[in-house]
């Protein structure tokens, strides 16, 4: 993977922006997270290489499993095989033809798959606290990676819950009692997870913001201009208590991109805007957030309410597209705008993932797929609890849940039908399965299940 994409494709206008903003040519800015940008920064300045952030992103991901797959196999909680397998998923075809390039989606998963193993790794008490700070800062760093990543972060939760649960004092129960101080010591668990959450994102945003200063961009507009220009009409654009040049952009804007067929993404196309413009500091931005951005808001109040089921069946319109469509892919392609270091190493793996994403196995490529997989895998688990010990079921369980309601997630938001904001869960499914079928293995080789393997 190192050599296939070193020294990482940094293409696209999004990945330009951030390394523009990382190499100082331009300031930051918040159209994109500058928690990226930002570390992508102080890679350079202690390697003086662009390649730092792609090499700590693959060092991240691949070395999260690793330890992963070293920690379950020394503690008996999972064989060679299925360790062998959990150690080798970053060559897994969805996986593999989309962690090369930099999106800020790749680096959100990695980051959550640092935190999940990090929970994962046994060890003293001092050990499972550092194990639990580890998690709480890679799960904060998602989460400005992608406001979004909150549903994704806030579903691992209770695999951080349980490991304070161990960690707080044991309470004298009397008979009768012992349940309900298991509950009141879960409850407990969970709210300090929380606690514990936000004062690590209310840090690293602090920390962000004083050290980057980024110029604020208003990207949520973008989105409030999709919903209003499908859901509402040039006449009652009109008719809304706001400024007569912003009525008259906004119902141009509806006419214009419904007559050439545009849906989604429309800030970027000339129906809408099209048009960025550099402001004082040297940051660009689309010259309709310039001129209206406190009016996007206002309008998005006064005409979703009034067409909910129009609005509704829009975003899940969109949402159909991000799901259902196979993705196709073509990594071959990237070539004509990436340089790789390792030329042949690239193209041994675009022929393979590409042949499996277009002859052997599209499906693995469409995210309903997974969004499948994490509903089967909920229920099997919900079924079959006793067949499990608690540790796999809870990692077996959580992530999959995570998953599927990170892919849910998008449903208001989703720009586009992108096969990146499926990553997350794609990796997450994958390590779930490995470690639900891992915790069968072991109770079908061992007599009397998991309780034997605890005794």
């Amino acid at each position: 993977m190192l050599l296939s994409f070193y020294p990482g494709v940094l293409y696209g206008p999004d990945l330009e922006e951030q390394f523009a903003q990382a190499s100082g040519q331009i300031p930051f800015n918040d159209w994109h997270p500058p928690l990226m940008a930002l570390v992508w920064k102080w890679g350079m300045w202690l390697t003086s290489k662009p390649s730092c952030l792609f090499i700590f992103e693959i060092t991240l991901f691949v070395g999260s499993l690793l330890v992963f797959a070293l920690s379950g196999y020394r503690r008996g909680k999972l064989d060679l095989l299925w360790a062998c397998l959990i150690t080798l998923l970053p060559l897994y075809a969805p996986l593999l033809i989309q962690s090369g390039r930099l999106w800020k989606d790749q680096f959100l998963t990695f980051c959550l798959l640092a935190a999940i193993a990090s929970l994962w790794v046994g060890g003293k008490k001092r050990g499972q606290c550092w194990s639990l700070a580890l998690f709480f800062v890679f799960a904060a760093a998602a989460i400005l990676l992608r406001a979004n990543g909150f549903f994704a972060v806030v579903f691992l939760l209770p695999l951080a819950g349980t490991k304070i649960r161990a960690l707080l004092p044991h309470l004298q129960s009397g008979q009768g009692k012992t349940k309900r101080l298991f509950r009141s010591r879960t409850v407990i668990a969970i709210g300090c997870a929380c606690l514990a959450l936000i004062v690590a994102t209310a840090g690293l945003n602090a920390t962000v913001k004083i050290a980057a200063q980024p110029t604020k961009t208003h990207q949520i507009d973008q989105l409030f201009l999709d919903d209003l220009i499908n859901t509402s009409s040039p006449t009652e654009v009109m008719d809304l208590p706001l400024s007569g040049d912003f009525k008259k952009f906004l119902s141009s804007a509806i006419t214009r991109c419904s007559a050439e067929g545009h849906k989604q993404n429309l800030m970027w196309y000339s129906c809408a805007d099209g048009k960025r413009i550099t402001i004082k500091d040297g940051t660009t931005v689309f010259s309709s957030i310039h001129r209206f951005h406190p009016e996007f808001m206002k309008a998005w109040f006064a005409v979703i309410p009034q067409h909910p089921f129009k609005y509704v069946g829009y975003r899940m319109e969109v949402f159909s597209h991000f799901i259902f469509d196979t993705w196709p892919a073509n990594l071959g392609k990237i070539k004509e705008h990436f340089s790789p270091r390792f030329s042949a190493a690239f193209t041994s793996t675009s022929s393979y993932t590409d042949s499996v994403s277009s002859r052997w196995a599209p499906f693995l490529f469409c995210p309903a797929t997974y969004l499948l997989i994490n509903l089967a895998t909920i229920c099997f688990l919900q079924r079959r609890k006793g067949q499990l010990s608690e540790e796999h079921h809870s990692f077996a369980f959580w992530p999959p849940a995570a998953s599927l309601f990170w892919l849910v997630s998008q449903i208001p938001i989703v720009p586009v039908s992108d096969y990146r904001y499926s990553y997350f869960s794609i990796a997450t499914t994958a390590l779930a399965v490995a470690v639900l079928m891992g915790g069968l293995s072991l109770k079908t080789k061992t007599p009397g299940g998991h309780a034997s393997l605890a005794r």
